[in-house]
């Protein structure tokens, strides 16, 4: 486990993340950053906001896995468009708020909101769905979404654990939702 209050890639630098990299502040890619680990804001009450910023939408350029534990109440921001490869996890506190600011969240792995309701913030942005297996999507808190998309690749399942929530649009290009008791509104 490493810590860093800042962490900046610059263009021809990469980084890879195979372990669990802690950000206190802000993280901003403009070279490559990949591997198998997870990035993990951390902030506290001394970094309300924090931000994701750069290029993280390539071959070699994406969070591997991506978690929210912050200290202190606060909101991890999407400055840019960003491909996880693997799982998002916002951890059970009422802290913990990721906003997509109007971005379009890639998730290659499952959706997992074990906080609060109201700790994710669609922010009239869109999360993809886009793995090459199975996903799960897990949120008792029932935030919705503005706009999601099922485009995997091969197709598969998106399992969801609780009642999804959407108020703009969905769109099914490539993939099924599986609701088991559960059920998917689409409220627009």
């Amino acid at each position: 486990i490493w810590t860093v209050r800042d962490i900046t890639i610059p263009a021809g630098a990469k980084l890879t993340v195979n372990g669990t990299l802690r950000v206190c502040r802000h993280l901003t890619c403009n070279g490559e950053l990949e591997g198998t680990g997870w990035i993990e804001f951390i902030g506290n009450a001394s970094y309300p906001v924090q931000e994701i910023r750069g290029v993280l939408t390539g071959a070699t350029q994406y969070i591997p896995n991506l978690r929210i534990t912050r200290t202190a109440a606060g909101t991890v921001r999407l400055m840019t468009n960003v491909q996880v490869r693997g799982n998002v996890e916002i951890a059970n506190s009422a802290n913990n708020t990721l906003d997509l600011n109007t971005r379009t969240l890639f998730v290659g792995g499952n959706f997992t909101n074990v906080g609060a309701a109201g700790t994710f913030q669609h922010g009239n942005g869109t999360v993809v769905f886009n793995g090459n297996a199975a996903q799960q999507y897990t949120d008792p808190g029932i935030d919705p979404f503005y706009n999601v998309e099922m485009n995997q690749s091969p197709a598969s399942t998106l399992t969801i654990n609780n009642r999804m929530d959407i108020t703009n649009q969905l769109t099914l290009t490539s993939g099924r939702i599986v609701t088991g008791a559960n059920e998917v509104r689409v409220t627009n």
